[in-house]
């Protein structure tokens, strides 16, 4: 463990996707079994945070209510189990971005995603002051046509936490500073 230089180590601690029945191929993620006594393990070897990542494709009927409601209970449930073990979980509903669906749609299906899981954390008493919540970005599908800069960074800007690996840091930066000017006009505080 190397905190003396500030990096606090973590773990992902699902198990992968599996397809969930009952769907039009959408999955879920499994590892639930054992989190428990594998959390424990990871908090005695140095571990502080874990990961957990869920994914909804957007489509023609998906996400479907049941891929949502599966996947918000698991990952309320493995926020749980982390906690209840000592480990801050990282919560990872991520909207897939493959498809012809426009920026509006991943914008609704997000919200719809996000008040799922949020619901979800609270029936299962996760303390949402120790969890980080990493969204997606909101962006059209892969197969979309592109929008503007200005108009990703406003959907953007209103993530709980965002771990930006897919941009190039001059991309990143300019959206972070599109979403500081957004949020500036609104008089709203930017935490830095």
């Amino acid at each position: 463990m190397d905190q003396e230089n500030g990096v606090i180590p973590g773990i992902k601690v699902d198990k992968g996707l599996v397809d969930l029945a009952g769907t039009n191929g959408e999955t879920t993620t499994q590892g639930l079994d054992s989190l428990g006594a594998r959390c424990q393990q990871y908090y005695e070897a140095g571990a502080r945070f874990a990961k957990w990542r869920a994914f909804f494709k957007i489509g023609a009927t998906e996400p479907s209510v049941l891929s949502i409601q599966e996947d918000a209970r698991v990952l309320a449930r493995y926020a749980i189990i982390c906690q209840e073990n000592g480990l801050v979980p990282i919560v990872e509903p991520e909207v897939l971005t493959g498809g012809s669906h426009d920026i509006k749609k991943c914008a609704a299906v997000t919200e719809t995603v996000l008040a799922a899981v949020f619901k979800a954390l609270n029936y299962h008493h996760v303390l949402l002051e120790g969890t980080l919540l990493k969204p997606n970005m909101v962006t059209p599908g892969s197969d979309s046509p592109k929008v503007s800069k200005l108009d990703v960074a406003i959907r953007f800007c209103f993530g709980v936490v965002v771990l930006l690996v897919l941009y190039f840091e001059t991309e990143t930066t300019t959206k972070l500073y599109r979403c500081d000017a957004i949020l500036f006009k609104f008089t709203c505080p930017v935490l830095t």
